[in-house]
């Protein structure tokens, strides 16, 4: 059993914008996504043109508990996002790139079967939706992960249609047409939370399951299913308390690794990490952990063969959760655990490593950017380091529906605008920010905020004017610079 002990990593400001590391001339930053209210970020993956796609939700957007996909370049600046659902409820919790487009998984509140149900999207390379399919029963099926296969995808989730949960693995065909569902568990609340492909065609599934002996605690377990759909074996994992899984890799020599978390080794959460043979035979288990929760969430091998997971720690940070990226060697020994946050809760829940020997890594933040929660990216170097520290913060306007004037307590005139504009205002308000049409803040202006706002040296296009009133109140202004 190996300790791990996190770092104090202290957040500062600084007006750094080269966000090229030295060394190796690695691309680093660290941003947040999003708008004025809740929005997560569960899934990052790297797109064909060296920039990512991250699947989460939002509450800024839409009718307020929407899917959300986003498309940022290697920068992080936006490129499009996508706001996907309608009046009921969606999570976005997976993606996938495709030759032509992206894939999402996660749930819905308005499927066709009733409760909620497994929700799939297909969009194409702009975020236009191609096609939506929700699956499921009359009682609740929550979708957690998608896999690419040749010929379709599958999903993996949890799905409480036969009277208590189980394990949900559905293959559905390139149109979204179900090819056959299959279900791992027993009579207790079994859930499913990752697959993979294996390099041989088959289906590696890790989840909690409910512990035989005490309904109380949960076993993690992997599962292998053949290309049909059909349970080859099942393994579990843990000890006397709640232990689960949320990820696997296949290593170089046909088994795979699985990361997790765990409560039975200590009085707070741990990170579980296991690997197993092709036939589920364990091959070793550490368990790394401070006085603090910790777990490991998705798990990818680095460009080295090690194993890099996007994880968190609540132990010895700025203050509360820190978003961490955890490294371990392909044999278990602890490498790394670099932390990312600041005075509020920042967690990880998804990783890539990118070509540059790098990793992205895609979460939620409390303390950074406009909103209660926000999308929260990190893209660093091999040794986890960014060369700026700062958080910078990404404004989503593309998603902010222009209101009308008779709703705001100012205006803007002359709007389009050049050089200047001038601010008219009903009520105070205490500070006003610009943000360019890829999110980025370009303007700030404190009270008292000017009559007259300078624009000089803006491009064109179509920026958001975000105030911010006496009463607390947050307002947001398309805003059109014809150039200067």
């Amino acid at each position: 059993m190996n300790t791990w002990y996190s770092a104090i990593r202290l957040l500062t400001t600084s007006a750094l914008t080269v966000l090229i590391a030295d060394a190796d001339a690695q691309i680093t930053w660290r941003r947040t996504y999003g708008g004025f209210d809740t929005n997560r970020g569960m899934s990052v993956r790297v797109a064909s043109d060296g920039g990512y796609v991250i699947a989460g939700s939002t509450g800024s957007f839409g009718a307020g508990g929407q899917a959300y996909v986003l498309k940022i370049d290697e920068m992080g600046l936006l490129q499009w996002t996508a706001v996907i659902g309608d009046n009921g409820v969606q999570s976005g919790m997976a993606c996938r790139v495709l030759e032509d487009g992206y894939v999402l998984a996660g749930t819905t509140s308005t499927g066709v079967f009733g409760g909620y149900d497994v929700y799939v999207v297909r969009l194409d390379l702009n975020g236009q939706v191609l096609w939506e399919q929700s699956y499921g029963t009359t009682e609740w099926d929550l979708g957690k992960d998608i896999e690419v296969v040749d010929d379709g995808f599958v999903v993996v989730g949890t799905s409480y249609g036969s009277g208590s949960a189980d394990a949900l693995v559905l293959r559905i065909d390139a149109d979204g047409e179900e090819v056959w569902r299959s279900s791992i568990g027993d009579i207790g609340e079994d859930e499913g939370n990752g697959v993979i492909v294996t390099s041989g065609g088959e289906f590696v599934v890790t989840g909690a399951m409910a512990n035989v002996e005490d309904d109380d605690r949960t076993d993690a377990f992997v599962s292998k299913l053949s290309v049909n759909g059909d349970v080859q074996w099942t393994e579990i994992f843990g000890g006397d308390s709640a232990d689960y899984f949320y990820s696997a890799v296949e290593m170089p020599d046909g088994g795979f690794a699985c990361s997790g978390g765990t409560g039975s080794y200590s009085d707070v959460k741990q990170i579980l990490l296991v690997k197993v043979d092709a036939d589920g035979g364990q091959l070793w288990q550490e368990v790394f952990g401070s006085m603090g929760d910790s777990e490991a969430r998705e798990i990818q091998l680095n460009l080295n063969g090690d194993l890099a997971m996007a994880s968190y720690n609540s132990y010895n940070n700025a203050g509360g959760k820190d978003m961490v990226l955890f490294i371990a060697t392909a044999a278990g020994s602890f490498m790394l655990g670099k932390n990312y946050g600041g005075i509020d809760d920042e967690d990880g829940f998804s990783i890539q490593c990118t070509a540059d020997g790098g990793y992205i890594l895609v979460g939620i933040a409390e303390g950074y950017g406009p909103g209660i929660t926000s999308i929260y990216v990190v893209k660093s170097a091999a040794n986890g380091e960014t060369v700026d520290d700062t958080v910078y913060e990404m404004f989503d306007a593309s998603a902010v529906e222009a209101p009308e004037a008779t709703q705001l307590p100012f205006i803007l005139s002359p709007d389009p605008a050049s050089s200047f504009t001038r601010l008219a205002t009903r009520t105070p308000l205490t500070s006003a920010t610009l943000f360019d049409p890829q999110g980025r803040l370009v303007r700030t202006w404190s009270a008292p905020v000017p009559q007259e706002l300078d624009l000089r040296g803006l491009a064109e296009g179509t920026y958001q004017f975000v105030a911010i009133g006496d009463d607390g109140r947050r307002m947001a202004l398309p805003l059109m610079i014809a150039g200067n």
